[in-house]
């Protein structure tokens, strides 16, 4: 069972590194095959990541949509470039469509209502769409972050050159966070609506692949899950996760004893009880001090991936009953990486 990545569609390398270290790979949904960032394309080659496309289809239209959204963003520009509140005052609305319309206007003559729920196509299209413009967003903070560490990084060399103290090495700086930022969680239950319909439209995740742990680096989409309402029992936490130690047989011994406990977790009929029976391999210790990761992991008991995702969807995206994902999976466990 291998663990995907949520409700982001990019990572920082931080992220990555991070999440490396208790998970890999991971799988990582991109809303579109065109114009994966390369980051994540290297990442794919050196097998850190499985990179998924659920819907590989209307790859024009979408291209023609993102074009269009660029257009009207170059003169609606907010501090971040791209100016995702566009979506909150439209949410209800088919994108693009103004007044006058012939989409409007032939959903006037059938009578049909403007807010009415759309088909699954264009609510898929539209989660495509959102996830698209939210990628590039957050791939422009990360350059963002890095030009800030890297003109940080240039300022310390010329401090320590100035005092003859090139022989002290550079301090870390606090830019290299991993937690996503302001930015990733821009919009976030509109995120996890859009990535939730991503998902059950995911062939693999009907079938014998399916995965019932998903991964995430948000303190914000954990919280999210929690006021949605469903019932969470933390069954692990586990402190000081090397990071950055490298090939460590110990750790990837211990990440493989880790997916073996969760994988059963999915799959138990009394998880509360299983979970309370299970004996957790112990963290290894790093052998070069590098910096740690906490693991937290939440079970939700008798709830599937399946149930767990459509309670993040709104009335007017709920998909039909032949997007149900695969019933043996009973229950769902969300594991948050923290640096």
């Amino acid at each position: 069972m291998t663990p995907i990545y949520f409700p982001h569609t990019y990572v920082t390398r931080p992220v990555m590194e991070a999440v490396q270290a208790c998970f890999s790979p991971v799988v990582l949904y991109q809303p579109s095959a065109v114009d994966i960032p390369p980051p994540l394309r290297d990442w794919e080659k050196t097998g850190r990541v499985v990179l998924r496309v659920p819907v590989p289809t209307e790859e024009e239209k979408l291209a023609s949509l993102l074009t269009e959204f660029r257009n009207w963003a170059a003169l609606h520009r907010d501090k971040r470039g791209i100016d995702l509140a566009y979506f909150r005052t439209r949410k209800d609305r088919w994108p693009f469509f103004d007044e006058t319309s012939g989409a409007w206007i032939l959903a006037d003559i059938k009578g049909k209502s403007r807010a009415e729920t759309p088909p699954d196509e264009t609510r898929l299209l539209n989660a495509r769409l959102l996830l698209r413009i939210a990628q590039e967003m957050d791939v422009q903070d990360d350059s963002l972050v890095a030009d800030l560490q890297r003109a940080d990084e240039m300022e310390q060399t010329l401090f320590r050159h100035l005092r003859g103290d090139e022989a002290i090495p550079p301090q870390e700086t606090g830019a290299l966070r991993v937690a996503p930022g302001e930015g990733a969680d821009y919009m976030l239950k509109e995120r996890i609506g859009a990535w939730a319909l991503l998902a059950v439209a995911d062939a693999v995740q009907r079938g014998p692949e399916a995965s019932g742990i998903f991964v995430t680096a948000s303190r914000s989409v954990v919280e999210h899950l929690t006021e949605s309402g469903a019932l969470a029992v933390k069954v692990l936490e586990a402190a000081g996760v090397p990071v950055d130690s490298g090939r460590s047989e110990d750790l990837e011994s211990w990440r493989r004893g880790l997916l073996e406990r969760l994988s059963g977790l999915v799959h138990a009929e009394q998880a509360v009880e299983a979970a309370d029976k299970l004996t957790w391999p112990p963290v290894p210790t790093a052998e070069v001090p590098a910096g740690g990761a906490t693991l937290r992991v939440y079970l939700y008991p008798g709830q599937s991936p399946d149930a767990l995702l459509r309670g993040s969807f709104s009335p007017f995206d709920e998909p039909g009953s032949e997007g149900d994902l695969d019933t043996r999976l009973k229950n769902t466990v969300v594991a948050w990486v923290e640096r």
